[in-house]
Order: C-alpha cells, then sequence, then structure tokens
C-alpha cells in the first residue's frame, strides 16, 4: 500500500508546487546559480564535487547534481517538457525525496507488520512534509539530507535487526549523506557501523546457519555494496590522486585543523537540540558563549514543546515496553536495534553541535528533523499495534485521501513573478551580448554582498556557451575552471562586465543592480572611490580588491588588496590642469611594516609611495598624462606583498598588500610637491592615524 500511495502523492506534489513551473522558466540565483555551474558540469561527466562550503571548501561529491543532471538531460534537453534547466532539477529532487520516503516508509512496515502502521506512517510523513515542506520541494543543499537520513536510519536498523539484505539500501543512502555535506561522514560512519556489527552479531541466532555461511549467503548484497561504495568513493579518490596537496580533501582537513573560532559548549548543544523543531529561529541569537539568562528564558517560555521533543526520543523504548508480550521476537528484535541507533544518532548530533564554529547556523542541523521523525514513527508504531484488531478497510483509503490534501494546500505555491523566475537577468545577459562582437571571456567584477546576481549572470553565459572568469578569490563558488589567471592582462584577455548599483545608460539585473559592459566617468576635480560598505568602489575595480571573506565583510570603511596588482580602470574625463590622487590607506600586514607600492597609469610608472599605519599618500601626474588615453587604467604594484596561504584553500595564496578607504583625484595645486611622495600630514588635511 505504501509504495502505490506514495506515488499518487507524488503527483499530486509535482501536480501543485511544481506543475506551474512546466510553464514558466525558473533562473537560478545565489546558491542554486553556483550549483547549476556545477550541474552543467556533471551533465558533461566532469564534476567531481559536491557543492560549496561558506568556508571556502566543497563538500565530498556531487551525487545530488548528477540526478539533476540526468533530469536536465532528460526533461529540458531531450524531450523539452519543461522551460527551463531549474525546472528539471525541481522535479527531480521531488522524485527523489519521494523514493527515499517511499524506501523508508516500505521498510518500516514491512517489519512491523501491522496494518495501520502503512497509512498512519504515510498521515504522520504528510504531516512532517507539510510542517517543513523545503525538505521535499527544496534543491538548497543544506535541505536535500533530511530525508535521505530518515532512510539511512531505517535501513540500518533492519540490519542491525539481522537483515543483512537490506545493505545496499544503507550505502546508497549513505553515499547519497556522504557526498551532500561533509557532516554526515560522521553519522555514516558511525550509524553504519553499529547497524553491521549488530547485524552480524544476531545473525548466527536468526537463522540455522555457521558463520562461515554468512558470505556464501550473502555474496551478492556484500558486492553490490562494495561496488556501490566504490562508486560514491570514486569523486574523491580522483580529487585526491589528481591534485593531492591541492587537493579539496587537503581542504576540508585544512579548515577544520586551522579552526580557531569559538565553538558550543555541550550544554549548548543539547539545547540547541532538543529546541530545534520548535518554529522559531531564536536559537540562533540564543546560543551563544554569553547567553546565560537568555537559555533559561527561551527553556521556560517553550517547556511544554521542549518537553514533547524530549518524549518522542523514547516512542522506540516505549514500543519495546509496551508491546514486549505482544511483539515477534524479530519485531522485538527490531525495537530494541531502533534505540541503539536513536541513541548513537542523538550522541552524533550533540557532538556536531559542539563542532560547528560561529553561531549556532539553523541549516547546519536540518538533518535534526529525520532523528525527531525517525522516532516519532515509532510511536505511531505503537498506536498501529494498539488499533491493528479494530482497523476498517476503508480507513486505509481515508487516510490516503487526507494525506493528499494536506500536501495539496500545505504545498502550494504562488505564481513567480517575472523577477523571481530571473527574466530581467536574461533579457539583461541577452541585451548585453548581442551589442558586443567580442570573443573574449567575460570577467565578472561584483561586490561580495552582490555575489548572488553575479552568479545567476555566469548560470545565463555558460549556458549559452559563453566562458566567465572571476578573481582568483572567488573560485571557490565559481570552479577552478573560471579563475582568471594570474599572468593575463584582465583588460586584454577577457571583456570587462561590472555588476554594480543601477545608473543611467546600462541594462538593470534587479531592482537596484545593473549590468556595466563600459568603465564608469571619472572627473579629475574631485572624484572618489569610496571603498566604504555601500560604496562605489566596484564600478571601477578591475582585480585585486577584496570586500571581506564569503560570510562577512573587513573591517568597517575599508577593503583589503589581495593581489600583488591592483587594477582599476575609468573614463578619464579631460583634465585642464594637472592632477593629484591620493590614496587614504594602511599596510594590511599584521604587524604593520611599512608597505611600498608603484603607481602606474595605463601602463607608466608615475610614482612611488609607502605607508603604514592609516595615512594619506599621493602622486601627481602631469595634465598630458592624465589625458593620453580616455580608457584609463589605474594600478597599483605591490612588490613586497606577502603570501597569505588559506588553509582551507590549498590551490589559492592571496598577497597582502594594502587596506584602502578612498582613492580621491583633484587639481595638483602645491606648487613644490614631487611626484611619487609621502604627503605630509599637514598637507594631507590631517594627522596621520
Amino acid at each position: 500500500m505504501a509504495p502505490a500511495a506514495f506515488i499518487v502523492l507524488v503527483a499530486v506534489v509535482i501536480a501543485v508546487r511544481i506543475g506551474p513551473l512546466f510553464r514558466a522558466p525558473l533562473l537560478e540565483e545565489g546558491d542554486s546559480a553556483v550549483n547549476a555551474l556545477q550541474i552543467d558540469d556533471a551533465k558533461h561527466l566532469h564534476e567531481i564535487y559536491g557543492n560549496y562550503s561558506r568556508y571556502e571548501f566543497h563538500h565530498p561529491g556531487p551525487a545530488f547534481f548528477y540526478v539533476y543532471a540526468a533530469a536536465e538531460a532528460l526533461l529540458f534537453d531531450a524531450l523539452h517538457v519543461v522551460p527551463s534547466p531549474g525546472n528539471a532539477h525541481l522535479i527531480a529532487i521531488i522524485c527523489l525525496q519521494s523514493a527515499f520516503l517511499t524506501a523508508a516508509l516500505w521498510l518500516l512496515v514491512t517489519r512491523l507488520s501491522w496494518r495501520p502502521l502503512a497509512p498512519l506512517g504515510l498521515l504522520g510523513a504528510t504531516l512532517w512534509l507539510r510542517w517543513c515542506p523545503e525538505l521535499m520541494v527544496s534543491v538548497w543543499p543544506p535541505h536535500v539530507i533530511a530525508i535521505p537520513f530518515l532512510c539511512f536510519l531505517v535501513a540500518c536498523t533492519c540490519v542491525a535487526a539481522g537483515d543483512i539484505g537490506v545493505l545496499p539500501v544503507v550505502v546508497v543512502a549513505g553515499g547519497f549523506l556522504f557526498h551532500g555535506h561533509v557532516a554526515q561522514s560522521l553519522f555514516v560512519v558511525t550509524i553504519g557501523a553499529t547497524a553491521i556489527a549488530l547485524g552480524l552479531r544476531v545473525r548466527p541466532t536468526t537463522e540455522a546457519e555457521p558463520n562461515n555461511a554468512l558470505w556464501a549467503t550473502y555474496r551478492g548484497t556484500f558486492l553490490w555494496s562494495g561496488m556501490i561504495a566504490l562508486f560514491f568513493a570514486l569523486p574523491l579518490l580522483v580529487d585526491v590522486i589528481a591534485l593531492g596537496s591541492r587537493s579539496n580533501l587537503a581542504a576540508i582537513f585544512g579548515r577544520f585543523s586551522a579552526n580557531l573560532e569559538q565553538r558550543a559548549s555541550f550544554r549548548q548543544s543539547i539545547l540547541f537540540f532538543v529546541t530545534f523543531p520548535i518554529a522559531s529561529r531564536e536559537q540562533d541569537a540564543m546560543l551563544t558563549a554569553n547567553a546565560g539568562p537568555a537559555m533559561g528564558y527561551f527553556a521556560r517560555q517553550h517547556w511544554i514543546a521542549i518537553a514533547a521533543s524530549v518524549a518522542i526520543l523514547f516512542a522506540p523504548s516505549a514500543l519495546r515496553v509496551v508491546g514486549r508480550r505482544r511483539m515477534s521476537a524479530d519485531e522485538r528484535r527490531f525495537a530494541t536495534s531502533a534505540q541503539v541507533l536513536l541513541a548513537v544518532a542523538v550522541l552524533d548530533c550533540l557532538v556536531w553541535g559542539m563542532a560547528q564554529t560561529g553561531a549556532v547556523r539553523h541549516y547546519n542541523g536540518v538533518s535534526y528533523y529525520a532523528v525527531y521523525f525517525y522516532a516519532a514513527l515509532f510511536g505511531l508504531a505503537i498506536a498501529a499495534r494498539a488499533l491493528a484488531h479494530r482497523w476498517r478497510e476503508g480507513a486505509d483509503i481515508g487516510i490516503a485521501g487526507l494525506s493528499a490534501m494536506i500536501l495539496a494546500f500545505g504545498l502550494h505555491g504562488h505564481p513567480a513573478s517575472a523577477a523571481e523566475r530571473g527574466l530581467p537577468i536574461q533579457r539583461a545577459v541577452d541585451a548585453a551580448l548581442a551589442e558586443t562582437h567580442n570573443q573574449a571571456p567575460k570577467l565578472l567584477v561584483v561586490a561580495r554582498s552582490n555575489w548572488p546576481i553575479a552568479a545567476a549572470v555566469a548560470v545565463e553565459l555558460q549556458r549559452r556557451g559563453v566562458d566567465f572568469v572571476v578573481s582568483d578569490w572567488w573560485s571557490f563558488m565559481f570552479q577552478r575552471q573560471h579563475r582568471l589567471p594570474r599572468v593575463a592582462t584582465p583588460m586584454q584577455s577577457a571583456e570587462t562586465w561590472w555588476i554594480a548599483p543601477s545608473g543611467d545608460g546600462e541594462v538593470n539585473l534587479t531592482s537596484g543592480l545593473a549590468l556595466y559592459r563600459q568603465p564608469a566617468p571619472l572627473d579629475p576635480d574631485g572624484a572618489r572611490i569610496d571603498f566604504t560598505t555601500g560604496g562605489n568602489a566596484f564600478r571601477y575595480v578591475v582585480t585585486g580588491i577584496q570586500d571581506g571573506d564569503f560570510m562577512t565583510p573587513t573591517a568597517a570603511g575599508n577593503m583589503t588588496t589581495n593581489e600583488r596588482h591592483v587594477r582599476f580602470r575609468f573614463v578619464a574625463q579631460r583634465a585642464s590642469h594637472d592632477v593629484k590622487i591620493t590614496f587614504v590607506a594602511a599596510s594590511a600586514l599584521d604587524d604593520h611594516a611599512l608597505m611600498p607600492a608603484r603607481v602606474r597609469l595605463n601602463g607608466e610608472e608615475v610614482g612611488r609611495v609607502a605607508v603604514q599605519n592609516r595615512t594619506e599618500v599621493a602622486v601627481r601626474l602631469t595634465r598630458k598624462q592624465w589625458n593620453r588615453l580616455a580608457d584609463a587604467t589605474l594600478e597599483l604594484y605591490f612588490p613586497d606583498a606577502r603570501p597569505l596561504r588559506v588553509s582551507a584553500r590549498p590551490d589559492y595564496t592571496g598577497w597582502i598588500g594594502w587596506r584602502l578607504w578612498s582613492i580621491r583625484f583633484e587639481p595638483s595645486v602645491t606648487p613644490g610637491e614631487s611626484a611619487g611622495r609621502v604627503t605630509p600630514p599637514d598637507l594631507a588635511g590631517g594627522r596621520a592615524q
């Protein structure tokens, strides 16, 4: 009953939630767009990495990406039944999650064969998905873990109870978990190993066979499981063999070994776990090192929900106690195995809670939902055992219909607007490509806060067969093959596309951002390049400026250089006088050592300056030098820049030079000023800071 009913429910989900997307195209932004780049690589069998982490490595494997790629190749490329690849990805995840959920329910009801359990489990699943619909209809990587984790737990319980034949299901679900998130290796190894150990231990007592007959009996199961495990391990092996110390695995170990951030305590981890099912996002703010009274207040405010959450975790134990005289030996063994594996899963959750760094992120614990629903299924089993002798024929159909109604109303989505479907971005890219005959790659320049739109532009370019590049620092998200080679001169090897706040004369991408193909004008009579948050720096930057890491900006009011060569490009408006360029800067070195820089305009060195603590330094240009080229390039070169190796990125080296607050352009009116000299504090308009 469970498989047939759930197939019907999947059809309901697709018709209600995904049906409109068979007609309306969807363009990915942000994480979905970055992942779409990897999905495209997977479609060409080139992808060996999972989705990126905010800590600048990739999760272990691309299993989910290959599922999306297969759906895209079938539904979009071959059959043309969906209007965009993103639609195919959504349908793929619904089908995959439905398969895992159906497998979990089917394994449960075949081990606890009480007729009411199938419809009750189905109803429980629909209520769970009504509460957390993103677990079924989202391709965001944190959301896709929970249902495979549920399947993994149920399959491991079967193996622990002695059903070794279920081992391939364990390996498939565990493989997706391992590929999906680096932390899942903790759960897969500990829970899987416990299940196998228990299962092998009970085999001689459950069947009249000697230990040496185990291989003969389950040879096919072990061989299939081994081949599936090797298949999931293959991308990781290729990465390590090909790249060695520069591999993604090295980046993962580097990140964890170098982590110095404050972690949650055991008490905080417990509180986070027991409050996780509560429909609240307060945990992130509450579970900090100095939360103190906030923890107690939160616990008192939600004590009923917390008590219910804890009670659910004892459902397998309750089933074992309540049904000890009315269950068969196999059923008791299954319930006992569930007790043990649930305890291991909870312990893993607490360990993972302490291993997380920074604020306790809600999305890092989405798999906790699976632990609670797994326990709740055994609570439903208690009810099913009690109702088994009073169950009526029509109840199955009635509950299946109720489940369909819950999903239909709970997962119904509103029609997406043109902006939500990415149409302005698609039109902007089309317009920009129509105006250029330049076949060079497009260099995407964007501030940290606007990267989601840049990712959408990158996807549109890649799907049109147009190459794009990004600065080296962004390559952990946009993939290594799209990094801008340091040896190339960017203006010669790529066409620069700036993604910056909207202005006149360019094509809008969103309500606040536009795509610019031409450099911005710069007036020598008072223009200013501003490096504060929200400033105009990324309308002029080409390469070499970083405004923070993926999660946080740099210190308020400034940005740092991260390459030896820092380049700015602008349209130099004509000057009728000599021009002074003033840099408000400081050395970015931890020891604040003096950091010299050579200043070049259009390839000609126009001065040398050096800074230590924050100060103002200036160079003077003649009118002829300024007016020589309208399309001008200003370059800072740091001969003494120090390399910065990021432990989580063995393939990347940054170069520490300056912190920049602003660059001012103004008439040079100081008669005795020498080009390339540090401006004294009294001429800089204040004391050096």
